[in-house]
């Protein structure tokens, strides 16, 4: 089953601060939409248009993502990749622009208009840049072989 990203509002939290609510579409097979449908309860909500069922999420997981129904029932976005790319981004402070330029890019926004943009988009300069991160910090040992 995955989401696709829908739009967004703001709301206002029980304390009265502002937060952006995420929309997304819900698809799956017609297994997959009931088991969805039964998991949400009363929290079930369809595109009064479409009927198609919605996501709500207080985080942006992408513009598509797997969704989960946990053992214990919980409705969750399975957003790896998402932490998979902060924990990149966490060993390598360079790859911050790099990954913002990216991510701006795929939603249609020319970031090279708003302001001087000196990240490269060649992978290799960027697996170079790692490599030579790496090999200046002869202690960083690499856990999973040895």
């Amino acid at each position: 089953m995955t989401i696709e990203f829908s739009n967004s509002y703001p709301k206002r939290d029980k304390n009265g601060k502002m937060q952006d609510v995420f929309v997304y579409g819900v698809k799956g097979t017609a297994q997959e939409l009931a088991d969805y449908k039964k998991a949400k309860g009363d929290q079930y909500r369809e595109d009064k248009e479409t009927g198609r069922p919605l996501h709500f999420s207080l985080s942006y997981v992408g513009e598509t993502c797997d969704l989960l129904i946990t053992s214990n029932g919980n409705v969750v976005a399975d957003n790896s990749k998402m932490r998979k790319a902060a924990n990149l981004v966490g060993q390598y402070d360079f790859l911050k622009d790099q990954l913002a330029a990216q991510l701006l890019e795929s939603l249609g926004i020319n970031r090279a208009s708003t302001r001087s943009n000196t990240s490269v988009a060649d992978n290799t300069v960027v697996e170079n840049k790692v490599e030579s991160e790496v090999d200046k910090d002869e202690s960083m040992e690499d856990p999973f072989n040895g």
